[in-house]
């Protein structure tokens, strides 16, 4: 097996940040249905297949360059989707970081994906508002 080269290394380093920081900095509190979570997964493998589209269609350092950063802000945008729709199914924000790991993220994904959202309830007030 071949070493990692400095390229190799730059590139796997930009794929785990992209989604480890969508997480770290979503903290707007909105949630995401599954349905529009199951969109954002969809725009996330189309333009997954467009990056590799362009490398082996050697479109050229320029174009393949600007789609794999588009390629990355997609999958930062997916991420911070992630903790919107965990937000929604009554799943910690921690758990979400998973996402950024390769392989178990699908899972993660996935999970999410069928993950039936936690009804929000008012709470209950339990002392008399009329006063004693």
């Amino acid at each position: 097996m071949d070493k990692l080269e400095t390229g190799q290394i730059l590139v796997l380093s930009l794929v785990v940040a992209a989604p480890f920081l969508g997480v770290a900095l979503e903290n707007s509190g909105k949630r995401l249905g599954r349905t529009h979570y199951i969109g954002w997964f969809v725009v996330a493998v189309i333009a997954n297949a467009l990056s590799n589209m362009a490398g082996k269609q050697a479109l050229g350092p320029v174009v393949s360059m600007a789609l794999f950063l588009a390629g990355l802000f997609v999958y930062f945008l997916l991420a911070q989707k992630s903790v919107q729709r965990a937000r929604d199914a009554g799943i910690p924000k921690s758990w979400c970081f998973v996402v950024a790991v390769p392989v178990i993220g699908l899972l993660m994904i996935l999970f999410l994906m069928i993950k039936p959202p936690v009804s929000i309830q008012a709470p209950i007030n339990t002392e008399d508002s009329e006063g004693a």
